[in-house]
């Protein structure tokens, strides 16, 4: 009987509905109306059609940005995901459909109430499209028309939200103290501090954005992200030092929920903030790191648990086992590059900051840039310091090179072959354990003694004077190049290179098969090869002597630079520029360094500052730095007259360009009378000399190059000077050599085919001489030609075919060996010339360097 009754009750309901719902079409169908059926239907309608659309489409992209988003946990999370418009782009078709359900509301169902809620939710697809302005237009739409208090508040605070991600963070915070004011049911009330604390965020300050996330936590249950919003009071506290209100956070957080990556990283940062008061401790916190390590659930963190141990240790002192970790941390960075990066950088900054070791800080910075991502937020500033480091360890690594270089250099030549033959011999011995114990890992016990020139590996050698391009061409190569000529005094020398080295034997027949054979070297012809190689690095002749120590020169100076400027190492800068001051006392950094000394002495109020003001004033009277110390003014004193100077000497040397020397002159004179003796007084002196040089006697013009160089030595221009001189004199050796220089032509006299290049690169040559070789076995091999390769002078190279038996044999070779030979790549930007020359003009060409003579004799009688 009751059964009956409910489904007669149910079924009586059912087609009241259908009445009223009758009733709604056929009277509510107007939005205009303000009856009771028509407000019903239009609310109704309205919220199960578009509204209930138009929300689910923002609910969809919120939930994909949300899944989107990689915390990451090096820095504070953020409280909202950061919006990227790029990446929401792909939802353009979702938010252009809630845009077009919130219209349809709006328009059809305009008497209803979700026309506000589908206003916000339009706001919300213009915000999540980029379109912040019409966003921020239809959120303060919906705070002026509205009449629901409640829906007033929230566009106000998706208004706040919208001007953060603008970033007009003044209007933001506007927003934000109006409703703070305002009484705000808990839904608005969790938004409002949510948003609160990501405008704090933004705007970096702490204090506040913690305020409003602990205000915030009571009102949020789990599933609402309250155990992310602990984990980020946890990591501010931690940055502000307060340990255990961070410890606690972190505990909270995880007590309610949190994902598997947030537990993690909770835990990990509560080892961190652990407090210690004994040893117990500390083992305790250890025992803690080393259960995270080897859980296998955390294996994908590993890199960042040794990094977190790293710095752990590095905290309680233990620089050693802080740099283990870092270590561990980066062989275990498999794909987080970040992460990697992050670890070498720690180990560089601390090298830098702390143990001042700026050669290891180096190579730590140099590793960070090879694999830190160019987006990492201290990038540039990472490459900035890099930068500083590697100019700091390339002057370093000179002044160690060279000083090596000229201690060798001291030894003789029995001594010097010994001293390479056992290094090399140490490096051998060391890379046959290394490989030995590579084989016997591998299961392979065999260990070669003999070493084929494609398999040595020589990249990872450190001794300075190791040329690996001789090496792997092995003693091979050193034949072909020199032939076969004993260790002994002055071996290298050009005087012997009268006689062409041979380098081929026209009389062997070597099949294709032969020639693509590896090049198989004994060890004793590799260390014979490498000897060799390292001998020609060391500096012999006073020339090579006067260039090292100018390398090493110039390497101290820039060094206190770095020390003083960039590194900011007073006490270094000072030694270095004192040892500079002992090693180089005439050198042109003279009166700058002393300078530089008097300035970091009297800072630190040293009283010895005054011994070098007073070798400056006695040494270099005429100083710039002289006067900047006589009178401090100096500079901006004198930069009124070098105005004044710079106008005066661009007249001058206008007139001086058109040929008016004349004119040049006179305002030369003026300049000279008219002012004190200034920096600007070289460069007009040095104008004056140079209209000797064009309109007067030679000797004459060097002759007052000479005296400029000796009166003006610490000029800016002096070094101009120094080179004109230099070239002048260049210019009177080349008219001498070409009057001794007398080409004589001689038909039948046995020529010689030459390759005349401007390289120093024994690949580049050997490539080039392997190709005329191979020429001359495919089309001259009846003419038992030889080839070989010969010092020109500084920076050339000649590669000589020798024996071609008359003038016209050797035009006949010139004009059918240039089409074969391809120039190697490296030989495209280089400079060379070819020329066939007889015998006796070889001599003289050889003797007398007067290259330009013979290419225009050649070029008259070939």
């Amino acid at each position: 009987m009751c059964k009956k009754i409910k489904v007669r009750i149910k079924k009586n309901t059912i087609i009241a509905a259908l009445i009223i719902f009758a009733a709604l079409y056929s009277s509510g169908c107007s939005s205009e109306k303000n009856t009771l059926l028509s407000i019903s239907y239009h609310n109704l309608t309205a919220h199960y059609n578009a509204y209930y659309y138009a929300r689910n489409g923002i609910r969809s992209v919120e939930s994909e940005i949300l899944k989107n988003h990689k915390d990451d946990y090096d820095h504070f999370l953020p409280v909202y995901p950061p919006l990227d418009t790029t990446f929401t782009k792909q939802f353009e078709e979702t938010l252009n459909d809630v845009v077009k359900k919130t219209s349809l509301a709006i328009v059809n169902h305009g008497n209803s109430k979700w026309v506000d809620d589908s206003y916000d939710l339009l706001g919300l697809a213009r915000l999540y499209t980029g379109e912040f302005e019409s966003a921020i237009e239809t959120f303060k739409w919906v705070n002026k028309n509205s009449k629901d208090g409640n829906m007033r508040h929230l566009s106000l605070i998706h208004l706040c939200r919208t001007f953060v991600e603008y970033g007009e963070l003044n209007n933001a915070e506007a927003v934000s103290d109006f409703l703070e004011k305002e009484d705000l049911n808990k839904r608005n009330l969790k938004k409002l501090y949510l948003t609160r604390a990501y405008l704090y965020q933004e705007l970096e300050d702490l204090d506040k954005m913690v305020y409003n996330l602990s205000l915030v936590v009571p009102l949020l249950k789990k599933k609402e992200g309250s155990a992310k919003i602990y984990f980020i009071i946890g990591q501010i506290y931690q940055h502000l030092g307060f340990q255990g209100e961070a410890f606690n956070n972190y505990r909270k957080c995880l007590a309610n929920n949190p994902t598997y990556e947030l537990s993690f990283f909770a835990k990990l940062n509560m080892a961190q903030v652990t407090e210690l008061s004994n040893t117990s401790d500390v083992k305790r916190v250890r025992k803690y790191f080393k259960k995270l390590v080897t859980d296998a659930k955390n294996i994908e963190f590993q890199d960042k648990i040794y990094y977190e141990m790293g710095e752990f240790e590095l905290k309680q002192g233990n620089v050693d086992l802080a740099f283990e970790n870092y270590t561990l941390s980066v062989q275990n960075s498999i794909s987080n590059q970040r992460q990697k990066g992050l670890s070498y950088l720690r180990m560089g900054q601390v090298n830098y900051d702390s143990l001042r070791n700026f050669e290891k800080a180096q190579s730590y910075y140099d590793s960070t840039i090879q694999v830190m991502p160019n987006t990492f937020e201290y990038y540039e500033e990472v490459v900035k310091r890099k930068d500083v480091l590697d100019r700091f360890v390339t002057k370093l690594k000179t002044i160690q090179l060279q000083d090596s270089l000229l201690a060798l250099s001291r030894l003789d030549t029995a001594e010097l072959s010994a001293t390479f033959i056992n290094q090399v011999k140490s490096r051998i011995e060391n890379e046959k354990k290394e490989i030995a114990s590579k084989k016997t890992d591998a299961g392979d016990n065999t260990v070669t003694n003999t070493f084929q020139t494609q398999g040595i590996n020589t990249s990872s050698l450190t001794w300075y004077f190791t040329n690996p391009s001789a090496i792997s061409l092995g003693q091979n190569e050193f034949k072909k190049t020199w032939g076969g000529r004993p260790l002994e005094d002055d071996w290298r020398r050009s005087s012997k290179s009268a006689a062409i080295v041979s380098r081929s034997n026209p009389g062997s027949s070597i099949s294709a098969e032969e020639e693509s054979k590896p090049t198989v070297v004994s060890e004793d012809q590799l260390i014979a090869s490498e000897v060799a190689s390292m001998i020609k690095n060391v500096p012999f002749s006073k020339e090579d002597k006067e260039s090292a120590l100018a390398k090493i020169e110039e390497a101290y100076y820039q060094l206190g630079k770095i020390y003083h400027l960039e590194l900011h190492e007073a006490d270094n800068a000072i030694t270095n520029y004192r040892t500079f001051l002992s090693r180089f006392p005439e050198s042109e950094f003279e009166p700058e360094v002393l300078y530089t000394l008097y300035l970091i002495l009297k800072e630190k109020e040293d009283p010895q500052y005054i011994s070098y003001e007073n070798q400056l004033k006695q040494e270099h009277p005429n100083s710039t730095y002289t006067r900047l110390i006589v009178n401090p003014n100096y500079a901006l004193e004198s930069s009124v007259e070098l105005g004044e100077l710079r106008q005066l000497y661009a007249k001058a040397y206008e007139q001086f360009d058109n040929g008016n020397f004349g004119s040049a002159r006179i305002l030369i004179s003026e300049a000279l009378a008219s002012y004190d003796e200034n920096e600007f007084y070289a460069s007009f002196r040095l104008l004056d000399i140079l209209i000797t040089g064009k309109s007067e006697d030679l000797a004459l013009y060097k002759n007052r190059l000479r005296a400029f160089i000796e009166n003006y030595p610490d000029s800016d221009v002096t070094t101009f000077a120094k080179t004109l001189l230099e070239k002048a004199e260049n210019f009177e050796q080349g008219i001498e050599r070409a009057m001794q220089a007398r080409f004589i032509m001689f038909t039948q006299d046995e020529h010689y085919f030459v390759i005349l290049v401007n390289t120093n690169d024994e690949g580049i040559l050997t490539k080039l001489t392997v190709k005329v070789d191979s020429v001359n076995r495919e089309i001259f091999q009846d003419q038992n030609l030889k080839t070989g390769i010969l010092d020109f002078e500084e920076g050339w190279r000649m590669i000589v075919v020798s024996e071609l038996n008359s003038k016209s044999t050797a035009v006949d070779f010139y004009d059918k060996i240039l089409p074969q030979i391809n120039l190697p790549a490296e030989l495209r930007t280089v400079k060379f010339h070819n020329f066939i020359i007889t015998k006796d003009n070889f001599d003289i060409l050889y003797n007398s360097k007067d290259l330009d003579a013979y290419l225009k004799f050649f070029n008259e009688s070939y």
